[in-house]
Formats: structure tokens, sequence, C-alpha cells
């Protein structure tokens, strides 16, 4: 039997008490998470992915409002030449919040992204560890978090697509599935897992748009589950108690995530951003079974029908764990960890399925499906369920024996194979040795706007062709004054008019703009084609303020989130002093 707290031949329901073997484990995962990254520290510069520089750039838009005093960050001065875009307003922005620590801690731009990739890789591996290990202990564990990091998808994420916002959300899923299981699996209100289990779902929210869509759906799934696992044999006592654990706990997590999921949704009225999914032909990029099961590795484009030059392999690893947790099941069906495998293998081949063209018909019932834009993002619970079903199956062929050499080498073999299968596809195509230097004047001569034009506001006719001078208009296109002083989202101008006027603004309206004339309020419309910002001026002279304070919708979610977080953080630390404090009390009895 395994040494220590993490023996599983106990109640694989009551809570393990972590010990400091655990907090070796999840030291040992550090330079595991180093090793997925390593290739990306060998050379300066940046590499080059289907994103380009333009994680470079939204980076560096993101400092700048932080720097300005904006927070959070909606609207990025600089993009699409000087006129502005609301691009965090929609584009989930944690990704972008934890590299913009390390970069106004000195960090480059291209030093901070990859800070931010190892503390996002430890976290997914830590949270695969933390889940399974809660059930099957440590070795199955550790097992299942390296099947997790070194997952192919998981590379190609990373260093051929280069989706830094998607690549955190899926290291983000495990600790959010963790927490709830942790959650339930006390049953307590003063455990810590509740509030932490809020604070991971709340920050999946608002990773990343499409896999939090995809993430809600599997944690409804994952928490009923749960919940009618652990509700038993006590029904009566213990299923309202849990249900009202796990609806706080997604209510928590909402909270958390108001600031930037309301407004998106609601905000989706002022823009194009039906472009995302229109210009892509959903049945078009349906992966084949031979490219779920084999590799073959790319850097180009997904493609329609079986030519991608992209790969989208489960990984042999993977598939060799689902095979034997497919046969743990069988031999092993009175394991009390039966059940759980039985879930996780559920979990990876609905996901398949789904990605096969013969769920052609299932997906035209599905609401949200154009939205994914790619059958083959389900990649992201296929590689999750097959890690889970994998490690428990580990743990339920460990259960009940001896701690032998065999059983560590077994572990250690089981742990160090998806290393050496998937290390290799764990480096960029190309570098890009001298990317631009970033400074606000310069950014704003290049027309980009980093996407597609999906967050152009809807008044406006075309993109525009040459840079905004930023400068306060006449009806005649003359210059009404200076600008005095700007910063992130704020704009100071001294100016003159000899009679009573409309005076244009170099830069896009969106509502939450504001314009004083002398301290007094004056209304913005959008000029009719261009978008600029439109508003009328006394005869005169006036200091004139514009700004971007936000909407009512806007202010009262960045409340509610900021309350929400508060909160929720207070209990998170009490809860773990209280927990510590009975831990100690135990040991002294």
């Amino acid at each position: 039997m395994e040494r220590g707290s993490s023996s599983i031949s106990h109640d694989p329901a009551a809570p393990r008490l972590w010990t400091q073997r655990d907090a070796a484990v999840l030291l040992a995962l550090l330079p595991a998470s180093l090793l997925f990254v390593a290739s990306l520290w060998t050379r300066a510069g940046w590499f080059d992915s289907h994103e380009s520089i333009h994680q470079l750039t939204r980076l560096f838009e993101m400092t700048e409002a932080l720097r300005g005093g904006q927070f959070p960050v909606r609207w990025s001065d600089n993009l699409m030449g000087g006129h502005g875009l609301p691009f965090f307003n929609f584009y989930a922005p944690f990704a972008f919040y934890l590299a913009g620590l390390f970069h106004l801690a000195g960090f480059s731009l291209e030093s901070a992204w990859k800070m931010e990739f190892v503390v996002a890789a430890w976290a997914g591996a830590a949270g695969m560890y933390g889940l399974v290990r809660g059930r099957a202990g440590r070795a199955a564990g550790g097992v299942a978090a390296m099947l997790f990091l070194f997952a192919p998808y998981h590379a190609l994420t990373l260093y051929v697509r280069g989706n830094a916002a998607e690549f955190t959300a899926l290291c983000v899923w495990p600790l959010a599935f963790w927490g709830v299981d942790a959650a339930l699996r006390g049953g307590r209100w003063r455990r810590p897992a509740l509030p932490a289990a809020a604070l991971a779902i709340g920050a999946l929210a608002f990773s990343h748009t499409v896999t939090a869509y995809i993430a809600a759906w599997n944690l409804v799934a994952w928490g009923a589950f749960v919940w009618w696992r652990e509700s038993r044999p006590a029904w009566r006592v213990r299923a309202p108690r849990l249900a009202a654990i796990l609806a706080f706990t997604g209510l928590a997590g909402a909270a958390i995530a108001a600031f930037y999921a309301l407004p998106a949704v609601h905000d989706l009225r002022y823009c194009s951003t039906h472009v995302l999914y229109e210009r892509t032909r959903f049945f078009d990029h349906y992966p084949t079974p031979i490219q779920l099961l084999l590799p073959h590795w790319g850097f180009g484009p997904s493609l329609p029908g079986p030519v991608d030059e992209m790969d989208f392999h489960l990984g042999i690893a993977l598939w060799l764990g689902v095979a034997a947790a497919a046969v743990v099941l069988v031999l092993r069906r009175r394991s009390e960890l039966a059940p759980w495998i039985a879930a996780g293998l559920a979990g990876t081949f609905v996901h398949v399925f789904l990605m096969l063209d013969v769920s052609r018909p299932v997906w035209g019932l599905l609401p949200g499906s154009a939205y994914l834009q790619f059958p083959w993002r389900l990649l992201i619970p296929a590689v999750f369920w097959a890690c889970v079903a994998s490690g428990w199956a580990l743990g339920a062929m460990l259960q009940g024996r001896a701690w032998t050499a065999s059983r560590t080498a077994l572990a250690i073999s089981c742990a160090v194979l998806p290393v050496l299968l998937g290390v290799w596809f764990c480096k960029p195509a190309r570098w890009i040795p001298e990317p631009p230097v970033y400074v606000a004047d310069r950014l704003r001569l290049a027309i980009i706007d980093t996407a597609e034009g999906e967050y152009l506001p809807r008044w406006v006719a075309d993109r525009p062709t040459v840079p905004s001078r930023r400068h306060l208009l006449g009806p005649g296109g003359e210059v009404l004054g200076e600008m005095i002083a700007f910063d992130s989202a704020r704009y100071e101008f001294e100016v003159r008019v000899p009679g009573n006027t409309t005076a244009t603004f170099e830069h896009f309206h969106y509502p939450g703009w504001t314009a004083e004339a002398d301290g007094q309020p004056v209304a913005i419309t959008p000029h009719d084609g261009t978008g600029f910002m439109e508003f009328p001026l006394a005869a005169g002279t006036a200091h004139v303020l514009v700004e971007f304070r936000g909407t009512a919708l806007h202010r009262g979610t960045n409340v509610l989130s900021g309350l929400a977080v508060l909160g929720t953080l207070g209990w998170l630390l009490t809860a773990a002093i209280v927990a510590l404090w009975r831990r100690a009390h135990l040991r002294g009895e």
C-alpha cells in the first residue's frame, strides 16, 4: 500500500489531508512545466504562429491602459490607427492581466508572455493533480498531470496557433473541476474548497470565451454527477445541502466574471462580431478518425476536408491511457473508482464523437454551435476527460495493493511516457528575431485591429485608411484647438470657436464615452460613416474633456465583480485559517 496519506485503500469520497509529499509533487511539476515551454526561452525575440505578433500588440495595449489607470480595461486607444477599439470589452482578458503584471514588473513583452505560459502550464498540471489525487492517490494524480501537461493539443494551441488566451483557459479548466469536486466532497460551507471553486470558475469564465462556453456544459454535467454520487447514502439530508453548495459556487463564479461576461453579451449589438463565425464554415472542419488517432504535425491552418496542415491527434499516451481505463473498468468494475473511470471515458468518447462528421445531425440541435467555429476545439474536453480517466484507472490498479518496486516503476513509466511522446511537439516552427519596438505613437501609425474587424463599432461604414491625428475638428475640417493632455481613454483640449458649432473628435465613438465643456456634460453622437465622436460646442473658449467612463452596465458589473472577488477572497482566507487551526488542534489531541 502507498505510504502516508495518499493510501487509496480507504473510502475515496473522504477528503484527503495534504502533506509535504503533495507539496513535493507540486514542486516537481514546476520543472515539468518549464520543460513544456523551454524552447521559448532558448532564443530572444518572439516565435511565429497563427497569431504572429498580435499577442504582443494586445499585451502592449493592456499595459498601456493599466498604466493610464483604466481598470478593468475595456478600451484600446492605439488600435485601428489610433481610432481606438473596445477590444478587451469583448476579448477575454484574464491571460493579458497575468502577462501584464509581469510586463509592469519590468519584463519585456516577449518575456512577460513566456512567464505567463509557465504559470499557466504549472497551474493546469497542479489542477489535474489535485482533481485525480483526491480520489486515487498521489501516483495517479502525478501521472494524470503529466498526461495533461504534454497533451499534443496543448502544444498545438501554444506553439502552432499562438492562442495565449485559449491556452490559459484550458489550463484553468482542471482547477474549476477540482474545486467543484472538492467543494461537494466536503459538503460544508466553511471548507476552503468552496470559495476556491468559485474563484476558478470565475477565472475560467473570462479566460477565453469559446473555452468557457464548452466548459460550462461540462461543468454542469460534472457537478450533477458529483452531486448524485456524493448525496448517497443519506440522500434526504445531503442532497439539498450539496445542491445549494453547487448552485452557490456557480453563482459566485458568475458574479466574479460579471464585469466581463455581461457587458460582452449586451454590447454585441454595437459591433459586427457575427463575422467571427460567419467567415468560417463549421462543417468544413471535422477531423477524421485517422487524424484523431495518429500524429501528423504541421504548422499550417485548418483546411476544409482531411488535408489540414495542423495536427488533431489526441495523443498516443492518452489513447493508451484510455484503452487501459476501459480494461480496468471491465476487470475492476466493483472498485470504488469504477463510476469515476466510466464518467471519464464517457466524457472522452462523447467529445470524440462530436468532432466527427457523423455527429452533424447532433450539432444542428446544439445552441451556439456556429460560434465554436471549429469542431476540433472539443479536443480541450476530450483531453481533459481522457486524463482523468487514465489517472483514476491507475488508481484502481493500485488500490488495496502493497506499494512495491514494480508498482513504483509502473507509476514512473506512466508519468515519463507522455513527456517522451509529447516534448517533441513543444517548439515553434519559426522565430521573429526582432519583433517591433512598441511605442504608442508608432503603433498608431498602423491600421491594424489584431482581429477581423469584428470589434469595429457598427456605425463605422469603412475601415479608416489613414491614422488618426486625434484632432478636434470643426464642420469645415478646421482644427478647433490644441490637445493639452491625454492618457488612457482620456483627452483634454483647449478650444476657441467663433460660434456655436458641432465638433468632431477623430476617435471612434462607443457607448461609455463622455464629453464635457468647462465641466458641463455635452451629448455625444457617432458621425454617420466615419463613426467619430460628435458633440456641440458653444461659442468662445472652453476646456474640453473627452473620456471613456463606461456605461451604467459597465460600472455596475465592475462593482458586482469587485465585491464578489473581495468577498470570496475573504471567505477563502478565513476558511483556510479555520481549516489549519482545526488540523493543528486535531494533531494536538
